[in-house]
């Protein structure tokens, strides 16, 4: 029983590195037991790239986003 618990945590683990067809079995899984619907795809992306390069994407937000007497005035 352990051992399924250990298998099954992995592979759930891994599933968002699959593929679609992977991704859309875990989405339906999920909404059949909880009744909840699980953000999209692109949205998750999104999400993961903010957790693994939130300074990197903070940086290019600001430097395409203000101009640099803004960016003067900050410092």
């Amino acid at each position: 029983m352990i051992d399924n618990y250990i298998m099954w945590t992995l592979v759930n683990s891994l599933v968002p590195a699959m593929s679609s067809s992977f991704i859309n079995a875990q989405r339906q899984y999920q909404n059949a037991l909880t009744g909840v619907r699980t953000a999209d795809r692109w949205l998750l992306c999104i999400q993961q790239m903010q957790k693994l390069f939130a300074m990197s994407m903070g940086f290019l937000f600001i430097d395409s986003a203000f101009d640099e007497q803004s960016k003067k005035a900050v410092r």
